[in-house]
């Protein structure tokens, strides 16, 4: 799974879990307030419809002998019996008033009434004794002391009636519900909205971030097949651009460091010319070249004359001294193109481009002298240091192998006539 699409899942499904709990929970507080609203209206209709009851026959006991609290309370509503519309009185704690007010509606309106009963209240007395009819007790019962717990005093003019509280759930008319519809519906709506403004955030988000952590990725992978040129552009100051200057740093320094190890590969320790293995390997591709193009290519070998002697008599590090300043003679010599490499103890070795026999050998011969004309004695004042030369500049032989081989004859053809000298063909 691409980033991109993690992104684009992540925004979404935190959108919709915090829209769908914000809506449960709006939802849930607008029923509640809507509950609340209706209990507190048939509450207080229904103290005032006690009230009414009691002043007018004196007595709880005397109303009840002369009229029932319901019939009262619906004639008190406008709701009396025999008119049109109108609920047949009942002998408990409900009836118009003891819902919200106005809960009974006329005429036109019997569409919007409530299809389930409205709450009924439970009346009794100081004692427990029950003076309203509800499902769970009639008139007379004692209402057991879980009942009793939470209900809330019925008062008259100072004096205590009794107690009551409410019992079932509130109903809503027609129109409630189609309002309690439309917020649920709005809800919804507010989540679909959600959804779509979370995939396009995560697509744009995931876009901006993805793009640069996949050249990230591209560069890092080109990285670990070897190109360590790799480069990334930052752009702002965030985590990904700190992460993107960070990879620079990184990729510049292995940069520098595999360019410094790769040149102590190729490097001979004490003298810093070229080793035999790169020379060898630059060889074979400069012969190549030279064989292709029909160019003159020559190489020459050179071997320091009585080198073990100096070791023997001046100690090794004059002879490491000797092989540095012979090492600068010879790099001091070479042109723009020319390749020189310590061979391997004493030996040197030149390739020379586009230079034939009889040129390399004049080169090798001015080097020949500059070896033997150096001022050797600031090494030790005993020292003096000759140099032979074998050149070879033909490339019928078999590759560079076969031109060393034929340089390295000549070498020992120069020393075999004294040293000291250069020869070639």
């Amino acid at each position: 799974m691409s980033l991109r699409t993690k992104i684009v899942l992540a925004l979404l499904l935190t959108s919709l879990a915090s829209v769908t709990l914000v809506g449960v929970v709006a939802y849930q507080r607008v029923v509640t307030r809507f509950t609340d609203m209706h209990l507190a209206g048939a509450r207080d209709s229904f103290r005032a419809n006690v009230q009414a009851y009691v002043q007018t026959y004196g007595s709880w006991d005397a109303g009840a002998a002369a009229e029932p609290f319901a019939a009262f309370s619906q004639r008190r509503m406008g709701g009396g019996p025999g008119r049109p519309g109108r609920r047949p009185p009942q002998e408990n704690g409900a009836g118009p008033g003891m819902g919200s007010p106005g809960a009974q509606l006329d005429g036109p309106a019997q569409s919007e009434r409530r299809t389930a009963p409205p709450i009924q209240f439970l009346v009794f007395t100081p004692d427990g004794v029950a003076l309203t009819r509800t499902p769970a007790y009639a008139i007379g019962d004692h209402v057991s002391t879980d009942d009793q717990a939470g209900a809330e005093p019925l008062r008259v003019d100072g004096r205590l009636i009794g107690y009551f509280h409410p019992e079932g759930q509130v109903n809503f008319s027609a129109p409630e519900l189609r309002f309690v519809g439309v917020a649920r519906d709005a809800l919804l709506g507010a989540c679909a909205l959600a959804a779509i403004l979370a995939v396009g955030a995560g697509l744009v988000i995931g876009r901006r971030l993805s793009r640069p952590l996949r050249r990230l990725t591209d560069a890092a992978r080109a990285m670990q097949a070897g190109d360590l040129g790799q480069r990334v552009a930052v752009n702002g100051r965030d985590e990904i651009a700190i992460l993107a200057q960070a990879f620079n740093h990184m990729a510049e320094a292995l940069a520098r460091d595999a360019a410094r190890l790769r040149e102590i590969s190729i490097r001979d320790g004490l003298t810093q010319l070229h080793n035999r293995v790169h020379f060898d390997e630059q060889a074979r591709m400069l012969y190549q070249r030279a064989v292709r193009e029909g160019r003159p290519l020559s190489l020459m070998i050179g071997d320091i004359d009585h080198f073990k002697a100096i070791n023997d008599r001046y100690s090794h590090a004059i002879g490491d001294a000797v092989l540095r300043q012979v090492a600068d003679l010879l790099r001091a010599a070479l042109r723009p193109g020319d390749l020189a490499a310590r061979y391997g103890g004493e030996e040197f070795v030149m390739l020379l481009q586009d230079t034939g026999a009889a040129e390399a050998a004049a080169l090798c011969e001015r080097l020949r002298q500059a070896i033997a004309a150096a001022d050797w004695q600031e090494i030790h004042p005993d020292l003096a240091v000759t140099i032979s030369i074998g050149v070879s500049g033909d490339l019928g032989q078999d590759g560079p192998d076969g031109m060393i081989a034929a340089a390295d004859a000549r070498l020992y053809q120069a020393k075999a006539d004294g040293r000291n000298r250069v020869c070639a063909a």
